[in-house]
């Protein structure tokens, strides 16, 4: 997979975690990385880098997909928190 998807995903994942019901393990599990992601965990634990350059990438995407939308979403929670409650 390339790194462009890599960190497109990773602002996916990323939004997701500010979604409020939608959790990021959720959007990992559609978006295909969540076994990977787990075997690299294990892999880094052992001390044994495994994509590591991947998981940089889609780690910059999810920060960046936290910090592009967490204005909009704080805009629209207070816009419509009658509907988000």
């Amino acid at each position: 997979m390339s790194y462009t998807k890599s960190f497109i995903k990773g602002i996916l994942i990323g939004i997701s975690f500010l979604v409020p019901g939608l959790s990021g393990g959720t959007m990992m599990i559609i978006l295909n990385v969540f076994d990977d992601a787990i075997h690299a965990l294990n892999q880094l634990l052992q001390f044994k880098p495994y994509r590591l350059a991947y998981y940089c990438v889609m780690a910059f995407g999810i920060l960046t997909g936290i910090t592009l939308f967490a204005g909009v979403m704080s805009i629209i929670l207070s816009l419509y928190s009658g509907y988000a409650m």
